[in-house]
């Protein structure tokens, strides 16, 4: 006696052609016909149904034959379901249609989530970090090296007797630093500035030099800054943390449109900057206690970095009132910065006084 009919389509496994199919329900078994082909019976005990997902369509497998049955009549199916007693998707199917587990689930994977790029992806490119072998720093920065003198640097135009001086200065105060890697640059388009490749290079240009005005404490405050970025591998770091998200967003979002890009890259951006302003804060810290080491002025780095903000036209509190062609940030886009706020970075280099 027929207590159930269920239409669908089979597919045999051995092939990607679906035909129609009827599966008959009785007390102890079920019996498949497919249109052409020779049907089957098995035990209900052999049946298998896919969880229900809203309004998807969902298959019926059997472990006493190969294949499987597409459904889309879901009152048949949940019918069966409960003839099958398969309390375990039973409790799936309660679990999608309740609205606080919903809820709950949506926001423990948006925790998930941000966890996921705010903590895991920097923690792993930190431990990555520490043992990449010498030849992949060399070879990264050699690289970047090679671009940035294409496209952004000129010759120095120190005469050598400053170039001189200066390394003189470092070799005294960071005797164990190769000099080798220390360069200068004159940067007409770059302007006053300083940097560090992962393999311990570290570039001045010319401009940067300027505004020191001959105050040799006031570059090896900025030196000390450099080198805090290099013992704690942060250029690498940040390179790790990129390549890892963009990455990640590449599998989850794959070849998305332009709007596509946006939405999907727009929080991770943010958290990137804010990881970049933690590792400007770190290298601070690091000039401070180099500063403070050596015994060498502890106002140097604040003066030379109230320099680089004007020489760039960004107002501090002292010239606001003053500077006619200085920009006034609005406090909402400081954050964007990948650097700290003027004010907040000397705030904190007070403290490590």
């Amino acid at each position: 006696m027929s207590l159930l009919t269920i239409e669908g389509s089979w597919q045999d496994g051995a092939s990607s052609a679906a035909c129609p199919a009827r599966l008959v329900v009785t007390e102890q078994q079920v019996e498949l016909t497919p249109a052409g082909q020779p049907g089957f019976t098995a035990a209900l005990e052999d049946i298998s149904i896919s969880p229900k997902l809203g309004r998807t369509p969902r298959y019926l497998t059997f472990s006493c034959h190969p294949g499987r049955l597409e459904c889309q009549d879901h009152a048949s199916l949940d019918a069966l379901d409960q003839r099958i007693g398969s309390k375990g998707m039973q409790l799936i199917h309660r679990l999608e249609n309740h609205l606080g587990m919903v809820a709950l689930a949506a926001v423990t994977v948006l925790f998930m989530g941000f966890s996921y790029f705010y903590w895991g992806i920097p923690a792993a490119s930190d431990l990555v970090s520490r043992y990449l072998p010498d030849n992949v720093l060399q070879q990264a920065s050699d690289d970047t090296l090679l671009v940035m003198k294409k496209r952004y640097f000129e010759t120095t135009t120190l005469p050598e007797e400053t170039q001189n001086r200066l390394r003189e200065k470092v070799a005294t105060y960071a005797p164990d630093y190769p000099l080798d890697k220390l360069h200068f640059f004159a940067a007409p388009d770059m302007g006053a500035n300083a940097f560090a490749l992962p393999d311990g290079t570290i570039v001045f240009t010319d401009e940067i030099i300027a505004l020191t005005d001959g105050n040799d404490d006031e570059m090896l405050a900025v030196f000390g800054h450099e080198l805090g970025h290099v013992r704690e591998r942060h250029a690498l770091r940040h390179m790790l943390q990129s390549s890892g998200i963009a990455l990640t967003i590449a599998l989850i979002g794959g070849d998305v449109s332009s709007l596509g890009d946006i939405v999907l890259t727009l929080p991770v951006v943010f958290t990137q900057l804010s990881f970049s302003r933690k590792f400007e804060l770190e290298a601070d810290a690091y000039s401070a206690e180099f500063m403070r080491k050596h015994q060498l002025d502890p106002e140097a780095f604040a003066r030379i970095l109230t320099k680089l903000h004007e020489s760039h036209g960004v107002c501090t509190d002292d010239t606001k009132k003053d500077a006619d062609d200085c920009d006034s940030t609005p406090k909402w886009m400081e954050y964007l910065s990948t650097h700290p706020h003027l004010e907040e970075r000397i705030k904190s280099l007070s403290h490590q006084h």
